[in-house]
């Protein structure tokens, strides 16, 4: 489990309890799922930050690997004026910035490298932003 806190980020063994690791970060920041199964995309002001929850599943056909490596944000930060909501659906990943209306979809796959490439985004916009959204 990914948490966030006051300070940072935290992720914890779900079976145990056991704190994996912490990541210290300030401001307001809201988990939502990547959609790869590793990955987080935290909303953080103006930034989408991808954070890699360090659990590794290596598929082989009729079977998996489990591997676990530290949990971390990584270096990759999408720009996303009031980064905002984050939905899953059907193997594509889609990112909304609450501030510019812009929207970002792609595959959720993109994630599993701990980079995102302009070249695998589609971009689009609404007709009008949704700044002072509630949901914020």
């Amino acid at each position: 489990m990914v948490l966030s806190y006051d300070g940072g980020l935290m992720t914890v063994d779900a079976e145990s309890g056991e704190v994996l690791g912490t990541a210290e970060h300030e401001g307001f920041l809201r988990l939502n799922n990547a959609g790869d199964g590793r990955h987080v995309l935290v909303s953080d002001g103006d930034l989408f930050r991808l954070f890699d929850s360090g659990l590794v599943d290596q598929g082989h056909g009729d079977h998996s690997h489990y591997y676990e490596q530290a949990p971390a944000l990584t270096d990759t930060v999408l720009d996303a004026p009031e980064a905002a909501h984050v939905v899953v659906h059907e193997g594509k990943t889609a990112l909304f910035a609450d501030g510019s209306g812009g929207i970002r979809i792609l595959d959720s796959a993109a994630f599993s490298d701990g980079a995102v490439e302009d070249s695998e985004m589609e971009e689009h916009t609404t007709e009008a932003p949704t700044t002072g959204s509630p949901c914020r």
